[in-house]
């Protein structure tokens, strides 16, 4: 319908809408303000991206439009944002078509973008989504469009994203006066969902691009492949369909049609093979470890360890794949997968349908030993065919120390000489131990030296690349330690750890009934009574104290008055009585169980509750123990009660802690 001239008496104009303002240089990111742009939420890369961008991962070759897109954050980490802008220029009833165009920053990553306006329209939100075969770093733009009927001479335009995985560009918003759609249904290419690779095969998926085939999964076009059907397993958008190939398809060139609303497409030639082997990403990275963690640059894959992949078309599995319906049970490939890794073949420990999915194959191998650290070209071998080429990021098989922590609070920083540490890194055996192994320096070939010396194990965790250990006392108080993890292959890198007086980290415990709480690992003076809320102890299992005896594990709030025994690590110094001219605890040795010497620190600690201070009457290190410490303290008057009473231990030096209590009335 033609509208007259004096409907229409302004154009519809957005500002910088296609956000080539400011101009940016060099790294050609920007945090500064768009023109005509609000931004609310968290930021991701930055605000503007420029054609040339580059990191350490990809770069930007391209925009949506002219050189410059919009940012609306995503990645890791990541919370909500918006983008609006005003529309003006419109005219109260017409229909308006909107325009824009996305790009997604990592690939196989489906990333969402809602839609709506404040003012000016009622019409109702709408979810985008950009197909997650896109490729990496912003390759492909693809065209968005809705419709909304104009309510007032402007309107409040608002772009959404929630808690994506990857970045989204934005770029090119347009708005004209809507032409009635095309509903006709055509093809315009048929592919693998993978680098758009031409070879399909029986059972594997084919991703459709075409247009006008659906509007949503409830409306939907139908497939037909050779004669017979091929079911829909997701609609991406109008344009694009994802659908299998029935699992018994007979290899060969055939042709495809597509039919919506009553009308089908020309045939499009295809050619199905047995075998149309590829791996895709079906998270942010083509490779996980044993635990389902993503191989990365901070992750890399070790010799000798396993990793999995998933792929398509890698042909018949026993049992019988069925067209259409997820597998129940794992069902191995009947013709033998190899996985070439750099320049060895390997036979995968498993290559097969996964549980749970219709088209996806699951195949995990073991990086061959002596593999060396660097990023290693992965293909699939099956029937003759061979896959795209991934890249494995693959790390030393010595040990590595990502990072020492406090060992009660976890956070980096300094530690002191007696102090409980903890080691993260990778390759620190294969083994767990089952309880403390104290003063051993040996678990399953994995012993930690510092400055040279072998350190006596507390725990360690092969499994997850953690090791807890006591620094030895005989440290001197400033300076660095060299620390080293050595197993069955060699010898990690020496970590840098700077030494300080002292390294208050308190001992804590973790609320199951809230996880915001961690409470301090405080007893009731010479009980095995725990202080926290009821709520706490009744989470954890705990009985109630009225019916148990001092030596039974309860927990309950303390009182104004209440003596209490406060958990801690890293006060630094402690000699018999806080002799300044006494020796230390050697280590590997044990403070006596039974108080026959009492190792106390020489400087005393200032100790909060509920901000107001408590009287001190014994710092030292906890009788039967080493790097753990004990802390004396009588509940002070005029202390609020609480669930979540704060304590805090602060050292003269300003090395601090803090932990919640449970104080009542």
């Amino acid at each position: 319908m033609l509208l007259a001239g004096s409907a229409l008496a302004d154009s519809p104009t957005i500002q910088n809408n296609d956000f080539e303002t400011p101009v940016i240089g060099p790294p050609f990111i920007s945090l500064d303000a768009v023109p005509g742009w609000t931004h609310t939420g968290t930021t991701g890369l930055g605000n503007l991206c420029r054609v040339g961008y580059t990191d350490s991962v990809g770069s930007v070759g391209t925009a949506g439009h002219g050189s410059q897109f919009l940012l609306m954050g995503g990645g890791f980490g990541s919370a909500d944002a918006t983008w609006s802008t005003i529309i003006t220029g419109l005219a109260p009833g017409v229909t308006y078509s909107l325009g824009f165009l996305m790009a997604s920053q990592l690939p196989r990553v489906a990333t969402t973008v809602t839609v709506s306006f404040m003012t000016g329209s009622s019409t109702a939100a709408q979810i985008f989504m950009v197909s997650p075969f896109a490729l990496a770093y912003f390759g492909t733009w693809e065209q968005k469009q809705m419709n909304f009927v104009a309510t007032a001479n402007q309107a409040q335009l608002v772009f959404a994203i929630v808690e994506q995985q990857s970045e989204l560009g934005l770029d090119y918003v347009t708005i004209s006066v809507a032409t009635p759609p095309v509903l006709t249904p055509s093809v315009a290419s048929i592919s693998l969902p993978i680098g758009n690779l031409p070879q399909l095969a029986s059972g594997a998926p084919m991703l459709i691009n075409g247009a006008n085939l659906g509007t949503g999964s409830s409306d939907v076009a139908s497939i037909s492949i050779g004669g017979e059907t091929a079911p829909v397993l997701s609609f991406l958008n109008s344009s694009s369909v994802l659908a299998q190939i029935p699992v018994d398809f007979p290899p060969g060139p055939t042709a495809v049609t597509v039919t919506h609303q009553g009308m089908t497409t020309s045939p499009f030639t295809v050619n199905v093979a047995e075998f149309a082997p590829a791996i895709y990403y079906p998270g942010t990275s083509a490779f996980t470890d044993s635990g389902g963690n993503p191989i990365t640059l901070s992750n890399l894959a070790i010799p000798g360890t396993k990793v999995t992949c998933s792929a398509i078309g890698l042909g018949p599995t026993n049992p019988p794949m069925v067209t259409g319906v997820a597998a129940t049970t794992a069902g191995p490939t009947t013709t033998p997968v190899q996985v070439m890794v750099g320049p060895t073949m390997v036979t995968p420990d498993f290559a097969g349908l996964a549980v749970g999915s219709v088209t996806d194959y699951q195949v995990t191998f073991t990086i061959p030993l002596g593999t060396p650290a660097s990023a290693q070209a992965v293909t699939l071998h099956v029937g003759g065919a061979t896959s795209n080429t991934v890249t494995l990021l693959t790390g030393l098989a010595l040990p590595q120390i990502s990072s020492i922590v406090n060992g009660a609070s976890f956070k980096a920083g300094t530690a002191s000489a007696n102090s409980f540490v903890s080691l993260f890194g990778s390759s620190f055996g294969t083994e767990d131990t089952v309880a403390n192994i104290f003063p051993a320096t040996v678990f399953n070939e994995v012993s930690v030296m510092v400055n040279g010396f072998k350190t006596p194990l507390y725990n360690v965790e092969g499994t997850t690349g953690q090791i807890n250990i006591v620094l030895p006392s005989e440290l001197p108080e400033l300076g660095t330690a060299f620390v080293e993890v050595t197993n069955a292959q060699g010898t990690s890198a020496s970590y840098q750890l700077t030494l300080a007086p002292d390294s208050v980290g308190l001992f804590g415990i973790a609320d199951p009934s809230n996880a915001a709480r961690m409470n301090g690992a405080v007893l009731f003076a010479n009980t095995a009574w725990k202080v926290m809320p009821l709520s706490m102890a009744q989470a954890l299992g705990l009985p109630s104290c009225a019916s148990v005896t001092t030596a039974s594990v309860c927990g309950q709030p303390a009182k104004v008055g209440d003596q209490v025994q406060i958990y801690l690590t890293g006060l630094g110094k402690a000699t018999p009585n806080g002799n300044p001219n006494g020796n230390v605890l050697p280590t590997g040795s044990l403070a006596p169980a039974n108080g026959s010497a009492l190792y106390e620190t020489l400087q005393t600690p200032v100790v909060t509750i509920g901000g107001i201070p408590a009287v001190v009457s014994f710092s030292g290190i906890a009788p039967g123990s080493a790097g753990e410490y004990q802390i004396n303290v009588a509940i002070p008057s005029g202390v609020a009660a609480g669930d979540s009473v704060p304590l805090t231990v602060k050292m003269p030096d300003g090395s601090a802690d803090t932990v919640t209590i449970a104080v009542e009335g």
